[in-house]
């Protein structure tokens, strides 16, 4: 994670998971870049996605927060089932 006198900027190198990256566009004024392929060769065999939060934001992620809390209720359910036989 790296500073700028205006934004906070994190970067993801090769895939991460996608609450991971909801988790980072949870600070203010914060920017993903997530770079795919050799990063040494930026350009040629690699792909830099800059991510920012769109005007939709707070709806999305409500909504997002919700589907997160049924999976880990299900997981947990599923996870007592399978330490009980």
């Amino acid at each position: 994670m790296g500073k700028q006198t205006t934004k906070i900027v994190l970067v993801e190198c090769g895939p991460c998971f996608v609450h991971k990256s909801f988790d980072y566009l949870r600070e203010d004024d914060a920017e993903l870049w997530v770079v795919t392929g050799d990063i040494t060769k930026l350009g040629e065999t690699a792909t830099l996605f800059v991510v920012r939060r769109g005007a939709n934001w707070s709806e999305t992620i409500k909504k997002y927060d919700q589907i997160r809390i049924q999976e880990m209720k299900a997981r947990n359910t599923i996870d007592k089932l399978y330490r009980e036989k």
